[in-house]
């Protein structure tokens, strides 16, 4: 089905599109919540390999069953939003789970509350007064 972003807006098909956008995005998150830890934890154990490792590897199995969702949806629905909406998420949460990864290498953060967290020992805490 072409998609022609030229037309007004307007009508039930528009938002129906709108609501398979807006469900499809929001779907990646819930699967993701269900299989993984915050961006936050992440970046708190992201610095032992083995963790990280598998951290990843529940990311890949969110992004198949988030990809299969929205594959579904949109031949459900015969539309392309779902999918749309699908990629958008799952780029954004690749992008930003690998950036806190990162961050917890470059951080030297293997963990919280083990003593053994080389990060928060280094931190610039601001205290205030």
């Amino acid at each position: 089905m072409p998609l022609d972003l030229g037309r007004p807006a307007g009508g039930a098909g528009d938002a129906a599109g709108a609501l398979m956008f807006i469900t499809s995005y929001g779907q990646v998150w819930e699967i993701i919540s269900g299989m993984l830890s915050s961006p936050w934890t992440a970046e708190s154990f992201g610095a032992d390999v083995g963790k990280a490792r598998s951290f990843n590897r529940y990311l890949m199995h969110a992004t198949v069953n988030a990809g299969a969702v929205g594959t579904i949806a949109a031949v459900v629905a015969r539309r392309w939003w779902p999918l749309i909406g699908i990629s958008g998420g799952l780029a954004y949460a690749w992008w930003l789970y690998q950036r806190a990864l990162t961050r917890a290498v470059n951080s030297e953060s293997v963990g919280w509350g083990t003593g053994v967290d080389l990060g928060l020992k280094r931190a610039n805490w601001r205290h205030g007064g």
